[in-house]
């Protein structure tokens, strides 16, 4: 949902919400306690996902938690907030669809479409070999990524938001035999640049050819 991406920049939370699905969210937000937040009764017995009303609880709890830890976010409580305080804090994020794996964050179902966050660009990781294991659990700390290997000494990296990536980036800033750089399929895919390699030769070739074949026609002279 989209108003997680308001609670990343709180201290502590961002572990929290990083989770890769819903149940791993349920059972983080379980464990948060938030001053004056409604204790939830009536969960199924055993929480299975996909199960009939399961996901619906489960998904139900995760946006009430969330919507007390918003609304807290910029003061200090005293009293219970109110169902109209908590309504004026979400509904900014209201009638937005989460799209996983996707160009755009979410997808709006308002009147008035705005311009959506895209996803930050991939990331390319030059390593040693023997470093892998290391910088993939570095990673898995960043937050929510898929990571593919081009090679054993480059992982591809897609990261969910640009707080991962400047958090992968922080990483490794200070450690001098990781790098980490913008993705370019030119110059980091080895197939794109067979492919382009075999084009340039593929046209210096063609070129050659037609300037010999020129060069041998012979002009006749006026």
């Amino acid at each position: 949902m989209a108003c997680i991406y308001a609670v990343q920049g709180i201290s502590g939370l961002k572990e929290l919400v990083s989770g890769a699905d819903l149940f791993s969210l349920f059972k983080a937000l379980s464990e948060v306690k938030v001053p004056y937040a409604p204790r939830v009764v009536g969960a199924p017995e055993n929480l299975r996902a996909h199960e009939a009303g399961c996901d619906a609880y489960a998904a139900g709890f995760v946006f009430l938690k969330l919507a007390h830890i918003v609304a807290q976010k910029p003061l200090e409580v005293s009293c219970a907030l109110s169902w109209r305080s908590l309504q004026h804090t979400v509904r900014l994020y209201a009638n937005q669809v989460n799209l996983i794996r996707a160009q755009y964050h979410h997808l709006s179902l308002g009147p008035t479409d705005k311009v959506a966050e895209t996803r930050p660009p991939w990331l390319c990781i030059r390593l040693p070999e023997q470093a892998q294991a290391q910088v993939r659990a570095v990673l898995s700390r960043c937050g929510t990524v898929d990571i593919r290997c081009l090679s054993r000494n480059c992982l591809l990296v897609a990261v969910g938001n640009y707080g991962c990536a400047r958090d992968i980036v922080e990483a490794f800033q200070e450690d001098p035999s990781v790098k980490v750089v913008k993705y370019k399929s030119y110059q980091h895919n080895s197939v794109v640049r067979a492919w382009l390699w075999t084009a340039a030769v593929a046209s210096l070739g063609l070129m050659a050819t037609c300037a010999l074949q020129f060069a041998a026609v012979r002009v006749p002279i006026l």
